[in-house]
């Protein structure tokens, strides 16, 4: 051995055998005489293996005893585990021990590759322990854990280990597994050891550790003698913080300690990321304490707070390292969690600190300057250590501003100060993350300033520009590092916002101009000696020929390893000037750098010089061209199977267009390079076409030759056009075929939009789809070149902006008023594409708790939007909507409508029929509420689209063209909440005159009154009872003079009628003269009144209206002065915006309506939460039987179907079974293993929570986000009404499922476990307003959770609100209207606005007239449908809202007249009558509705001039008679009338409260009635076949049939049930030719609805609801006979 001592890697022969080697490596070791080791009497000491921790063993500390001090292990993570678990993996966590000690580590769920990231510290020596024992266990539920590998190891051996990198251990014990840790050995030193400076991790150690260590080379001696000062931490924000509370967010705030001292930061709610720009200053030193201790908690009301995790900062560091600038730290104790703060140290009374000589490093040394200077950074003859010279400084950009704006955002710019040198940037226009790209050069010195100052301001047109954040930049970081390549800065003073900076210094008489025609420089070069240029190699496709395309990026290479250093220089040369566009150069490797540079346009050549020491390298300048050869072309963009056969030829000439612009304000020029088309379409009945184009951009026009005889013509044609041309916003490329005989045919369009152009600077080339034709392509790219001015300054119009940024082929999608849960908070949008990817929409904040949306989309297919407020989604999202390409041939709808709305507004949408062909258009609407649909043909094959949804939920919209579903019908729109409350109140005072005569109570529904002012001007006025008990009139004075009042019955002047009024000045109604003040008209708070003044006194008279909308009811409180002035308090108890509207006389006060921000905590909201763990289930096995089960009540079951996918593909159709009331079962037999996906639909609609997956074998894959969830309860609810989900955990495996619900009150909620995995859900809550679900499966949200609810209000007493005298056809432009509503003993407020046809939202004046009565006044001011919203507390009225015309004279073509003594007081037990005159009305549909305390016995007969109604009351009370004519109130219905008396005999006794409803309906043609089968039964409520329109057959048609052979079966007529769709079918196949008939005889209350659909082949399902207990009679007649076993006898 002594013989190869050194021998390094030599290999030796085997010997024995016929080949083998075996390669050695060794050497010999001098006796070293360590304890513990013996030496071999040879005297050769072996050398031990080359394991690291053995390998410094020699130097380790085993064999001597541990010294005492701590042992730090960080085990990181596991790889390659054994799995122990049958199904899925396993749940590792370690168990780590040493003596005594003992750590656990969490569990990781369901992985082989754990990572936990644990650290622990163990005090050593403890006894005779010397290893460190590490075992791995996988947890089971059930039973004792499983080992999954053990390590063991000498705990000496830490003291050798790299504690960054770490090492990877095997586990013995099992067949594989290994674990990556950390460790290091901190011993504690006495006094003389620390004199010596001994490290506690070894030697050579530099690793920071505890109290007592050497940190960032500071001697140990100083540790505990930390100078006199001040430690300034600045904790601005963090991020990824734990989330501890079950549902919603945390509400962080952080603890900084140090010593004696305590800070604690503000909170800031419901977030995981908070930003608290918090600055604590710690005076020390502070006793023994070196390490400031930063805590970060969970706000909790109930409870102790919870810890998020901590963070230590060692003092030490912060002297040794000159502070810190913006650093992320990892929160210790938890899974996840950062802060970022920075530090600093001040030395009392300056801007240094004062340490012990000898200790340097950042501000420690004692000479300043000293430091840098021995940076060699310093020159001879400089002041203060700043030397001779320039700094030249570029301001790029800023990001994440903060917004000093209420409305929109900043306009921000810079100014930029060093001594008496100041600059400013230009300023950027409504962003917070303005682009400058500023240089500035500043001679230095300027006196004894070293800093440069930079300050961001808002630019405001009124007052002072506010200050977004200021940067100190220290000249001395400028030289120590050789300037500043492209660093963010935070700024200082702001909550947010940073800004990208780089500088130089330049000394003096070096060359500082910096323009745009400079090459870019880098230094390269890696070897010693000079420079060779000959030595340098560039490569890459960046300057190869064919390899790059026009306008996209390309690259290269340049090796300058083998080399000295030395400048590169990169300039791209172009008909002899330099590109203005500076190529981009970045260091890839030491002497290797990478080139990026954006090519010129099409067919252009150029070349690209590389320079090296100033010198042209081997083959520099590269000749270049950006011809693309056609395997380029193909692989950008252009599918290779789309070129044809023939494909893009190499362009043998490329013919060009130059067009001269007389514009003087020229741009540029842009470059477009039309190459070629394919599939474009055929024109001509022989052979094929003979294309050409024709591009112009204003008054410059260019044609291409023509391409004979091709669908694929190729042109390589070139035009340059001088942009902008007059108006012309877009360059059109028109294709036409040229034809020798008449004229030639449009082969299709593209118009390129040239601001996009302009502002990307390139159209990348590509294929784009031609519009207005059904096919083709061309392939085309534009590139962009600024005009210069004479300093090789681009010259930017900044007036001239992009008017679209994509592609036409789409409609752009507008969403509006999506509502916001508050204001102020974070909002985020994102559009998920069909193809994958995922987009982001503009989002604009109405800064009043909504935000509107726009998006372009550039595919067709199904898009989903999500919109979240911090981090949530909000109520209706995600929203889904189908696009379809225009101009396709085929119909399309787009609109909002089809997406989302707002409960009570029109929802619009579009629907084209262009190039569709013919057939006809079919619309339905259905959903939660009754949606009135109205339709306008535009004439140009478009048609406008609204209807009116009236409650919150999921709309079914389905669109037929020519009896097909136009694409994406049926389409799904969210209609979500209207998310203003409102309160309105009416006051003030108006001009009252008694009414001659004795009129009575009654007269007020049957009287009109008018008033004529001097000018011959008609308005009507209020009727009311005035307080003597006579009835009067009010009205609003409005001119001086004479007025003329007309009172009215059925048209005829009551005596005395009319007569005359004299107005006079003082007492005209004039909005203009009244005065609002008060601070609750600018800003307010919440949970206090905020008060603002209204002063009437010189305004005359007139009726004030005040109203109050926002994110809460605000309570009104209105004090009359009886001065003329009014004091009015408001208390709202939601922060956000509120809108305040004050009108006089039916105008607004001057001002109005005022927009009032509040602020304040809102309303606390109330929680409920359950929790219940989930059991797997079994298996599937392939051919088993299968079932999938869901819950829906109220729905017919023959609508339903389900259709099952394998895996494979196939799809098959599967059966669907109802178990139970409401609950259905999907049942189908599975022939593959996998996932399959089985869809559910109702009435063409996929179910809530459709399509599902159901994996058959084992489970793939587990965890939240395979939970499905679905159901009405998760959209929408009714207060004090169950409202239900279902939730499928199947696919996800076993584990705890968590349901919470939170709003406004305290919900009820059951859980019903189907043991299937699924179950049921049902809440209840007792107030209305804005819920969050939350479902959560192992403590994490399923997917979309948690859910937005919206609960309306019950409408019980919404529903006794009686509204007269309203007429809603021909309103006269500008005239007063009014009419009555009558509460009918209903408990609430009223509120009533109208909306006019562009938005506008007016108030209306309400005026008490009786003692449940209320005269409601509006004034149209737009022409177009109105829609009056008439609601109590906040639920519509039965009708509202109502669709009123505006415009015309007001004179109506005929009425419909009501009269008779059955229209006054009746007497219980007699027949009352009235006659309905329809002599003066054509064709239309008749209703009369009897409602009262009982139901009546209704007849009618037709007389001369119409219909006799006869009814017979049977209790005493109020009825309402309600005619209306083609589904409108005639004049004065609804009419009350009172019947007096006792019980008719027989009658049944009644709550006051209940009221019945008895109806007759006819259709009136020639006063011909026809009627319904309803009419035949007293109590009956029934459906029969309706007819589409009023349209009456004057002939009876002769039917042929037979009742006899009609058969019906189903539940409904066996066993039907409360409270539920009851459902039956009717077969009429045999039953020859007839009408079908269906009615319902019940004992007290007709059912709801019944429902007769014809499925084909005279086959009908009908389904029917009852709400109360007792006999009913079911009624089935197959034309005028019954059918077998009619009627049937039922008992529910």
């Amino acid at each position: 051995m002594a013989d190869v001592e050194g021998a390094e890697g030599r290999w030796y022969p085997l010997s024995g055998v016929k080949s083998g080697q075996i390669l050695l490596s060794s050497e010999i070791l001098e006796q070293v005489g360590k304890a513990g080791r013996k030496v071999p009497s040879d005297g050769l000491a072996r050398k031990e293996s080359v394991d690291p921790l053995e390998s410094g063993r020699n130097k380790s500390l085993s064999g001597q005893g541990l010294n005492d001090g701590k042992a730090r292990v960080n085990l990181i993570k596991a790889k390659d585990l054994i799995k122990t678990d049958v199904t899925g993996k396993s749940d590792p966590y370690a168990v780590i021990k040493y003596g005594t000690q003992k750590y656990k580590t969490p569990t990781v769920k369901n992985t082989l590759d754990p990572q936990w990231d644990c650290e622990v510290e163990f005090d050593i020596p403890e006894g005779d322990a010397k290893n460190l024992n590490i075992e791995v266990f996988d947890h089971d539920k059930i039973g004792k854990d499983k080992s999954l590998g053990k390590l063991e190891m000498d705990m000496a051996d830490l003291g050798n280990m790299d504690k960054d990198s770490g090492y990877w251990f095997p586990l013995t014990g099992v067949k594989s597994g290994q674990v990556l840790l950390t460790g290091e050995i901190m011993e504690l030193l006495n006094d003389d050891e620390r004199a010596r400076g001994k490290s506690l991790s070894g030697p050579g150690s530099t690793s920071p550790s505890k109290r007592g260590s050497v940190v960032g080379g500071v001697p140990a001696a100083f540790a505990d003698q930390l100078p006199e000062g001040q430690v300034n931490i600045n904790l601005i924000k963090a991020k990824d913080l734990i989330k501890s509370d079950m549902i919603g967010k945390s509400d962080p705030y952080a603890v900084l300690t140090f010593g004696s001292q305590k800070y604690k930061t503000p909170k800031e709610k419901n977030t995981q990321n908070p930003e608290w720009n918090y600055e604590a200053k710690f005076e020390v030193p502070d006793g023994p304490d070196q390490t400031v201790n930063i805590e970060i908690f969970d706000s909790d009301k109930i409870g102790r707070d919870k810890s998020l995790g901590k963070l230590d900062i060692d003092v030490q560091d912060i002297l040794n390292n000159d502070g810190v600038d913006a650093k992320w730290y990892p929160l210790v104790g938890v899974k996840s969690g950062q802060v970022l703060l920075t530090s600093d140290f001040l030395q009392p009374g300056s801007g240094g600190i004062s340490i012990p000589d000898g200790i340097h490093g950042g501000r420690g040394s004692v000479d300043p300057s000293a430091d840098k200077a021995n940076k060699g950074k310093r020159s001879p003859g400089t002041e203060d250590g700043i030397p001779d010279g320039k700094v030249h400084l570029e301001l790029i950009k800023a990001k994440d501003l903060e917004n000093a704006d209420k409305k929109g955002k900043s306009d921000p710019y810079a100014v930029l100060k060093y001594g008496n040198q100041k600059m400013k940037t230009n300023t950027i226009r409504n962003t917070q993350n303005p682009q400058w790209d500023f240089e500035a050069d500043f001679d230095v010195p300027d006196g004894s300033t070293s800093d440069i100052n930079i300050e961001v301001f808002d630019n405001d047109k009124l007052g002072r520009d506010k200050s977004l954040g200021k940067l100190d930049l220290d000249i001395g970081e400028i030289l120590n590092n050789d300037g500043v390549e492209g660093k963010w800065y935070p700024l200082k003073g702001a909550k947010s916002g940073q800004i990208l900076i780089s500088s130089d210094f330049l000394p003096p008489g070096s060359d500082n101009s910096i323009t745009s025609g400079m090459p870019s420089k880098a230094i390269g070069g890696k070897g010693s000696g000079a420079a060779d240029p000959s030595k340098v190699k560039a490569f890459g496709p960046g300057i190869e020929k064919g390899k790059v395309l026009p306008g996209k990026p390309a690259s290269f290479s340049v090796d300058s390893s083998k080399t000295g250093p030395a400048p590169i220089e990169v300039e791209i040369e172009s008909d002899g000037k330099v590109s203005s566009r500076k190529p981009s150069i970045a260091q890839a490797g030491p002497g290797l750098h990478d080139v990026t540079y954006v090519p010129p346009p099409v067919g252009q050549p150029y070349q690209i010089g590389v320079k090296y020491g100033g010198e042209d390298i081997p083959g520099s300048p590269f000749e270049m061209s950006s011809n693309p050869d056609l395997d380029d072309v193909t692989g950008t963009g252009i599918p290779e199977q789309q070129n044809g056969k023939s494909g893009l030829q190499d362009r043998k000439e490329s013919k060009i267009g130059v067009s001269v612009n007389p514009d003087s304000q020229n741009l540029g020029k842009i470059h477009v390079g039309l190459i070629a088309a394919k599939d474009l379409i055929k024109t001509d009945l022989v052979g094929k076409s003979d294309p050409y184009a024709i591009l112009s951009h204003g008054n410059q026009k260019f044609k291409t030759n023509t391409v004979k005889n091709t669908q694929n013509p190729e042109w390589n044609y070139d035009a340059d056009f001088n942009v902008p041309d007059g108006g012309d916003n877009t360059i059109k490329i028109d294709l036409f075929d040229a034809d020798k005989f008449g004229k030639d045919t449009f082969l299709g369009n593209l118009n390129l939009d040239i601001a996009r152009v302009m502002n990307l600077g390139t159209l990348d080339q590509g294929w784009y789809p031609l519009e207005g034709v059904k096919q083709g392509q061309i392939c085309v790219g534009a590139d962009f070149i600024p005009e210069m001015d004479e300093s090789s300054t681009i010259v930017i119009n900044q007036k001239f902006t992009e008017s679209r940024r994509t592609s036409t082929q789409f409609h752009e999608v507008n969403l509006n008023r999506i509502p916001l849960p508050s204001t102020g908070g974070s909002i985020e949008a994102s559009i998920r594409t069909p193809s994958g990817s995922v987009d982001k929409p503009i989002v604009q904040d109405d800064n009043n708790g909504s935000v509107a949306v726009k998006y372009q989309p550039t595919e067709e297919g199904i898009h989903y939007l999500d919109v979240k407020y911090n981090g949530d989604q909000v109520q209706g999202s995600p929203f889904k909507f189908h696009v379809n390409r225009q101009n396709s041939g085929k119909a399309s709808a787009y609109g909002p409508g089809l997406m989302h709305g707002v409960c009570g507004e029109p929802a619009n949408f579009t629907v084209s029929t262009k190039g569709a062909g013919a057939g006809g258009l079919n619309l339905a609407v259905e959903g939660p509420s009754k949606a009135d649909i109205s339709c306008q043909d535009n004439k140009d094959g478009t048609v406008n689209v609204s209807y009116l949804p009236t409650a919150p939920g999921e709309y079914k919209i389905t669109a037929k063209f020519a009896d097909e579903h136009i694409p994406g019908s049926p389409f799904t729109c969210k209609i979500t909440g209207e998310n203003k409350k409102r309160n309105q109140i009416s006051v003030g005072s108006s001009s009252e005159l008694q009414l001659p005569g004795n009129l009575s109570e009654s007269d007020l529904r049957s009287l009109k009154a008018y008033i004529e002012s001097p000018s011959g001007g008609i308005e009507q006025c209020f009727l009311k009872k005035l307080p003597r008990g006579n009835i009067g009139i009010s009205f609003t004075p409005r001119e001086i003079g004479e007025h003329l009042v007309s009172v009215q019955r059925n048209e005829k002047h009551i005596t005395n009628s009319p007569f005359k009024i004299v107005v006079n000045a003082q007492e005209v109604g004039d909005a203009s003269r009244v005065k609002v003040s008060g601070d609750g008209l600018v800003q307010g708070k919440t949970h206090i009144n905020n008060r603002f003044m209204i002063n009437t006194k010189s305004a005359g008279y007139g009726g004030l209206s005040l109203s109050i909308e926002g994110p809460s009811k605000a309570e009104i409180d209105c004090k009359d002065n009886e001065n003329g002035t009014l004091d009015v308090d408001y208390k709202p108890t939601e922060p956000g915006f509120y809108i305040i509207n004050i009108k006089f006389a039916d105008s607004h006060v001057p001002g109005s309506p005022f927009q009032v921000p509040i602020s304040g905590e809102g309303t606390e909201k109330q929680t409920e939460n359950i929790k219940r763990m989930r059991e797997a289930v079994p298996v599937t096995e392939v051919g088993s039987q299968c079932r999938l089960t869901f819950k829906m009540p109220g729905i017919f079951m023959q609508d339903l179907e389900a259709m099952v996918t394998s895996p494979s593909g196939k799809s098959t159709k599967a059966n669907v079974s109802e178990l139970e009331e409401g609950l259905y079962a999907v049942n189908f037999v599975p022939y593959e293993l996998g996932i399959h996906t089985v869809t559910v639909r109702y009435r063409e609609m996929d179910i809530p929570g459709s399509p599902f997956q159901f994996t058959v074998g084992p489970l793939q894959d587990s965890g939240a986000h395979r939970v499905h969830a679905g159901g009405p309860g998760l959209a929408r609810g009714v207060e004090g009404e169950p409202a239900d989900f279902n939730v499928w955990t199947r696919e996800a495996g076993p584990g705890s499922l968590a349901i919470s619900v939170e709003g406004p009150s305290k919900a009820q909620i059951d859980f019903k476990d189907r043991k299937d995995g699924s179950c049921y859900v049902s809440y209840v809550v007792e107030e209305p307003g804005e819920y969050s679900v939350g479902i959560r499966f192992n403590d994490e949200h399923i997917p979309d959770s948690p859910y937005k609810v919206f609960i309306i209000p019950k409408s019980d007493h919404a529903d006794k609100v009686k509204v007269s005298n309203l007429d809603d056809e021909q309103i006269v432009l500008n005239a007063p209207q009014s009419f009555l509503l009558s509460k009918n003993g209903a408990s609430g407020s009223l509120q009533c606005k109208m909306v006019s046809p562009s938005g506008r939202e007016d108030d209306c004046f309400m005026s008490q007239v009786g003692p449940d009565e209320y005269s409601v006044r509006f004034v149209p001011k737009e022409e177009g449908h109105h829609y009056l919203h008439a609601k109590l507390n906040g639920v519509h009225v039965p009708g509202s809202p109502f669709k009123i015309k505006v415009g015309g004279d007001g004179k109506k073509d005929g009425a419909v007249k009501v009269f008779g003594q059955g229209l006054d007081r009746v007497k219980t037990g007699e027949k009352a009558s009235f006659v309905i005159d329809t002599s003066n009305v054509g064709a239309g549909t008749l209703s009369v509705t009897v409602d009262g305390p009982s139901k009546v016995d209704m007849d009618c007969n037709e007389v001369e001039k119409g219909y006799e109604v006869s009814y017979m009351p049977l209790v005493p009370g109020d009825y309402f008679v309600t005619v209306k004519y083609n589904g409108k109130n005639v004049d004065g219905s609804p009419f009350k009338v009172t019947a007096t008396g006792g019980g008719a005999p027989g009658a049944k006794g009644h709550l006051l409260s209940r009221r019945e409803s008895s109806s007759v309906t006819m259709e009136t043609i020639q006063r011909t009635m026809i009627r319904q089968e309803s009419s035949m039964f007293k109590e009956s409520s029934s459906v029969s076949s309706s007819r589409a329109s009023s349209r009456a057959i004057a002939i009876q048609p002769n039917f042929v049939s037979d009742a006899s052979a009609v058969t019906c079966r189903g539940p409904g007529i066996e066993k039907p049930v409360l409270g539920k769709q009851n459902s039956f079918t009717v077969d009429c196949t045999q039953g020859g030719n007839n009408v079908l008939f269906v009615g319902v005889f019940g004992p007290d209350t007709p059912c709801d609805e019944v429902y007769v659909k014809h499925q084909g082949d005279r086959q009908y399902g009908v389904s029917y609801k009852l709400t109360d207990k007792g006999q009913y009679i079911l009624y089935v007649k197959w034309g005028e006979d019954h059918i077998p076993g009619s009627p049937f006898h039922i008992e529910v």
